[in-house]
């Protein structure tokens, strides 16, 4: 067949450069994808896409085998809707959190294969009920990334999230057993998807960034040759029949800078954009910047003297050190490898040192506190706080435990509350508890929120939206009094971003944010 390519372009306002929104049908006729939170479908053989009423907020298209529906979801709700439009039907409502390497796929056995970034894949019936666990969670991972079956049952390719390096492997999950079909150490393997051609197609980035192919034996369940590149710099792959490609040019989901955004919109970069850097956090005394630069596959935590204008590298281990929190005092910096709260002197005078098992440390305002998230067996991700100064025989206390995940922890100004997010109501929000001894719970966030940082001087909280920065104006004496969300900085328009690995912080004088920013240039799908 000769070749034809052509590129489906959006606004660069859209909200489509997410990963897992683009999907194309078993025939390979129509595109399903996101804009602007909303759910189009693309016919190819017309010239304009069609906007299905009634989904906003859509996110992860997937399409049933026939093409005659096509499942999504909102927030935590999974819902399908008929191709051609009508009434939105739920599927399931969850408490799943959805993170980094979120995917959905309709399989052919009727059910809805679910990958959240948070778990083990999962999977609901497509008529409606509860999800159930697919197959175990790998000992070595701590979840995995966008499942897809194979056709005729034949099992389930994955990528998990390696405590030890990222998701840097595909991996098959059949008969019962899951064994290895790639590796790629330094890299980060997305959306394995099988093409009946006979081969496996996948992202990778950042080395040799691009589409990929590893060919396949469905028969035998084997890999039969060497991977090659398919698409410079694409990602998101999805095959149709007669050799149809539809993928996103996105290059690595990794690349971004950090900058100094005023509420105008008005920015100040600090890093260059190829750098890589994220998770951005303010000294005590606003002097410096700690930030994780990611590099050839590791991530390492360097701090930014923003007076003199020089930086400083602090760790070198092999794979991902990310989630720096400074002591008040300045002096120490916590953060987490592979699911160990690290101990590190700010200025690189000495070695890291192993505090205690869990990730997202961060200090309380008097030192006498450590707040994190533990992972660690039968959890969903807790809220506990350890004694400090803390060794190995000393006894976290339980701050917040219950069936949902709870995430980033952060203790108010005044030592009263703590601030953190959760799943328990369904999609993640932003909620307070008391601290140190815990009671009362409180829901900051409406309609969406994660990363919640306080305001230096007590009197509010921030939180990140699905379309902005939020404020909240917050009194602590003497009782807890909450004010109402409002928008104060647009992360569409600024190019934010806000997930797993990228966040924001608040500038010591309360104005500004300092925030990991993307490129300007929108992720639109091409057909190959």
């Amino acid at each position: 067949a000769p070749v034809r390519k052509f590129v489906i372009s959006m606004d660069d306002t859209s909200t489509a450069t997410k990963y897992g929104r683009i999907a194309l049908s078993s025939d390979g006729s129509r595109i399903a994808f996101v804009c602007d939170d909303r759910l189009w479908v693309r016919e190819l053989a017309r010239l304009a896409p069609v906007q299905l009423a009634g989904t906003d907020g859509a996110d992860m298209p997937a399409w049933s085998p026939d093409g005659k529906q096509i499942a999504y979801r909102v927030g935590a709700t999974i819902y399908r809707i008929g191709a051609d439009g009508g009434s939105p039907t739920v599927i399931s409502n969850t408490s799943i959190a959805f993170l980094g390497g979120s995917a959905l796929q309709w399989t052919a056995d009727g059910h809805i294969l679910i990958s959240c970034g948070s778990s083990s894949a999962m999977q609901v019936p497509v008529l409606g009920g509860d999800p159930t666990e697919v197959f175990p969670l790998p000992d070595d991972a701590s979840d995995v990334h966008e499942a897809s079956a194979l056709p005729e049952g034949r099992g389930v390719l994955f990528a998990p999230h390696l405590r030890s390096g990222g998701p840097c492997e595909i991996r098959l999950w059949s008969n019962g057993n899951s064994r290895t079909l790639l590796k790629a150490p330094g890299n980060r393997l997305w959306h394995p998807r099988y093409d009946s051609s006979g081969y496996i197609l996948y992202g990778r980035s950042p080395n040799n960034a691009g589409v990929w192919a590893l060919p396949f034996s469905l028969s035998k369940l084997e890999v039969t040759g060497e991977p090659f590149l398919v698409a410079v710099d694409g990602a998101e792959p999805g095959a149709g029949p007669n050799g149809v490609l539809v993928y996103s040019p996105a290059g690595d989901p990794s690349t971004y800078t950090v900058a100094v955004v005023s509420r105008d919109g008005t920015m100040s970069k600090i890093g260059d954009l190829g750098e890589s850097l994220g998770q951005p956090i303010y000294s005590p005394d606003g002097t410096r910047l700690a930030v994780v630069i990611r590099e050839n596959g590791n991530g390492d935590v360097w701090v930014f003297d923003l007076v003199r204008g020089t930086r400083t590298r602090l760790t070198f281990a092999p794979g991902w050190d990310d989630w720096p929190s400074w002591s008040p005092d300045g002096r120490t910096i916590c953060y987490t490898r592979s699911d160990h709260l690290m101990l590190l002197p700010s200025d690189g005078s000495g070695p890291a040192r192993f505090l205690h098992a869990g990730s997202t440390g961060s200090y309380s305002p008097d030192g006498k506190w450590m707040v994190y998230e533990d992972n660690g067996p039968g959890t969903n991700a807790d809220i506990l706080a350890l004694p400090m100064p803390a060794d190995s025989t000393t006894q976290p206390v339980t701050i917040v435990a219950t069936g949902a995940f709870e995430h980033n922890p952060r203790i108010s100004p005044d030592g009263n509350y703590v601030a953190y997010e959760s799943t328990e109501s369904g999609d993640l929000e932003v909620f307070i508890t008391r601290f140190p001894e815990p009671g009362g719970k409180w829901q900051v966030s409406t309609n969406g929120g994660q990363k919640a940082r306080w305001d230096p001087n007590g009197k509010a909280l921030y939180y990140a939206s699905p379309g902005a920065i939020m404020q909240v104006d917050v009194t602590t004496s003497p009782t807890l009094q909450l004010g109402t969300p409002r928008p104060v900085l647009d992360i569409a328009k600024n190019h934010i971003e806000i997930g797993r690995v990228s966040t924001f912080d608040v500038t010591p004088g309360g104005k500004r944010f300092v925030a990991s920013v993307g490129s300007a240039s929108s992720r639109t799908p091409r057909l190959d």
